[in-house]
Parts: structure tokens; sequence; C-alpha cells
């Protein structure tokens, strides 16, 4: 029908605009001109995210791509603010198709990364509070399929527990010391740093 000739025209149209965008921006990052691409990006970001399609293809171009030159052009504060927001894109889009699929289980693992990096970026800004519920967002995800006795587990425990103190929830955060130090025992890591500085955060939580 007409309606649909016209509506799939509109549509051709809008993924021809942002391929357009999408390889200006890519041009100028070839040419090494770094701070154009990130500003052309800025000013075209839906239209990016429509170019490259999937949750892994816009992780990948923020990761490769954009958090390099953010690196390259700000000071740390500002760079990790922008590159938070960077990452809050990336989890939206990635948990917005688990929820499509009606599969909110099974998470890609580039999610746990985003999630990862995105408590980091939070906390080096000083958002501690965000640093701690991304965070928590980890641990509930990888609770679902990770090995609860693995290292990379009890590393989030630990970074989990680090949050949780900077806003002033002990409480919880010594439960997830409690459980990060049981897991370096179980793997027999008592002469590592992870365990040093786990122990070391439970007695000064004894102390205060």
């Amino acid at each position: 029908s007409e309606i649909d000739n016209g509506v799939k025209s509109e549509t051709d149209s809008l993924f021809e605009k942002s391929g357009l965008i999408l390889n200006n921006i890519l041009d100028l990052f070839k040419e090494g001109k770094y701070r154009e691409s990130l500003e052309l990006y800025y000013k075209n970001q839906n239209d990016v995210l429509l170019a490259l399609e999937t949750s892994e293809k816009i992780f990948n171009f923020h990761n490769e791509m954009m958090i390099p030159v953010i690196y390259n052009q700000y000071d740390s504060v500002e760079a990790f603010r922008r590159i938070a927001e960077l990452h809050e894109k990336d989890k939206w889009y990635i948990e917005m198709v688990m929820t499509s699929s009606g599969d909110s289980i099974n998470a890609p693992n580039y999610y746990y990364s985003t999630l990862n990096s995105l408590s980091d970026a939070y906390f080096r800004t000083g958002e501690f509070e965000k640093a701690a519920e991304s965070s928590m967002k980890l641990l509930k995800a990888l609770e679902m399929h990770e090995n609860r006795d693995s290292l990379g587990y009890a590393n989030v425990l630990y970074n989990t527990a680090a949050f949780l103190k900077k806003i002033k929830s002990d409480a919880k955060a010594g439960n997830l010391l409690l459980k990060a130090k049981k897991i370096y025992e179980d793997l027999g890591m008592k002469d590592s740093e992870e365990y040093k500085n786990t122990m070391r955060r439970i007695n000064e939580g004894r102390t205060q």
C-alpha cells in the first residue's frame, strides 16, 4: 500500500542518513581529527546508535573509539563523567534488547563489563551512590550465572563493599567482605593482595 511504501521509504532514508553520519565520524577518527569526530558523535548520538544497530556494535564502538578519544581530549574527572554517560547508554540499550526479547536473565558478557566500568567511572567522579548501585546490579547479574566460588565473583564482592562503605552502608559492606574473605581462603589466596586488602577493610570496620 501507499502507506506501507511511505513508511518504508522514510525508514530507509533514516538508515541512510545515520549511516552517512557514522561514516563521517569514522573518517574523522582515521584522519586523526579526534575532537571533531567526538563532537559529531555528540551532536548525532541517536543516529549513530541507529546505524550501529546492535548492542554489541554500540559497546565496541564506544570502547574502541569514543572512550580513547575522551581520555585524549578531557581531564580525568570530566573524562570519567563522559565515559559514565557512554556506559549508561550501553547499559540502557542492552537491557532494552533483553527486555524486548523476553529474556531478562541471559545477558551478554559485555553487559557485565559495562556495569563494572560504569561503577568505576562513577567512583572516579565521586558519585559513590551511583557506583554502589551499579556494582550491586552487577553482583545480582553475576549471581545468576557466575560460579559463586570464583575469583571474579569475590573481586566484585570486594569492590561493591568498597563502594558501599563510601555511602556509609557499613553493615552491607561488612557482609560482602566476609563472603569475599571466605572465597579467597577457599581458593588458597591468603598471601594475595586481594585477601590482605579484604582483611584490612574488615579490621577497619571492627575498630570503628
